[in-house]
């Protein structure tokens, strides 16, 4: 219960952020016509700042089997960035997770994939601390979770890094 309660405060926390996002994004583009992100994607949502504002994290949120998963980059421009996968289980199973790994490959250009194998700080939560997103441009971020008893879950994140 307490792993759960903790795993609910971290998605809490970066629902504010998103909310703040969603915010900005809403009261920088209210003309008619206009479609946010928000409604271009069902299970995926990427909310980046319309300008660069001093310090506003990108959060990517997705839903794959019984999993939810969001992630973050913060301070979100191209350049090092501390980078956080949160988890949460959606149906109460609680299985432990086992292992996750992130792959990170630049879309707007040609530069080897960066495979990643985080370790979990405590129950759902794995961060990668100062984790170099150079390049400004469209990034995808694959990840697994592998846990007891399940086949892997893999979650697909695209976001675009804006330049500092």
């Amino acid at each position: 219960m307490r792993r759960l309660t903790h795993v609910v405060g971290l998605v809490v926390a970066v629902a504010a952020a998103i909310g703040l996002g969603v915010a900005v994004g809403l009261a920088r583009d209210s003309s008619p016509g206009a479609t946010s992100e928000l409604s271009a994607a069902a299970t995926s949502v990427a909310l980046v700042p319309p300008t660069p504002v001093a310090y506003l994290p990108i959060a990517v949120f997705q839903k794959a089997d019984d999993l939810e998963m969001i992630f973050t980059a913060a301070p979100g421009f191209a350049g090092t960035n501390d980078v956080n996968f949160y988890l949460r289980d959606v149906n109460g199973d609680d299985r432990p997770y086992t292992a996750m790994t992130a792959r990170f490959s630049y879309l707007d250009g040609r530069r080897p994939v960066d495979e990643q194998h985080p370790t979990q700080l405590h129950e759902g939560h794995w961060p990668i601390d100062a984790y170099d997103l150079a390049l400004a441009g469209h990034w995808r971020i694959e990840t697994s979770v592998s846990r007891e008893g399940f086949p892997d879950t893999r979650f697909t994140f695209d976001m675009q890094l804006p330049h500092r």
